[in-house]
């Protein structure tokens, strides 16, 4: 019970701090560095567009945060069934609770790959 409580006051206080922080017309990439290996090598890094697909799910773009990085959403939709499958079974509405396997984790590695690919082949056959 405690587990369940504890795990969605932590939900809770990273949604209100982001609200906050946005409500006042601030925008989170306003804080944060321009990608490094983009500068350097002008190719897209594995991790590139993932601040902007957070950004269009929490604005409801889940079409654009599938275009920017395809991971967020992958990421957001098993953690969603991980937390939620926890706190019901913590509050004993259910009796199992969902487990992360390592074919997650493979799926994630690959997923991040595959976009790394699909951006930087784009990016040069269309860069002449």
């Amino acid at each position: 019970w405690l587990f369940a409580v504890s795990s969605l006051a932590v939900a809770a206080a990273v949604i209100l701090i982001v609200f906050i922080y946005t409500a006042g017309g601030n925008s989170i990439t306003d804080i944060l560095p321009d990608c490094v290996f983009y500068e350097k090598y002008h190719l897209y890094c594995p991790g590139c567009g993932g601040t902007h697909a957070v950004l269009c799910l929490l604005h409801g773009d889940i079409v654009g945060s599938f275009f920017y990085h395809p991971f967020v959403l992958y990421a957001a939709a098993v953690y969603s069934i991980f937390f939620f499958s926890n706190i019901l079974f913590g509050l004993s509405v259910v009796r199992r609770r969902y487990a992360l396997r390592p074919a997650h984790f493979i799926a994630a590695i690959v997923i991040i790959l595959l976009q790394c690919l699909v951006k930087n082949v784009w990016l040069l056959l269309t860069c002449r």
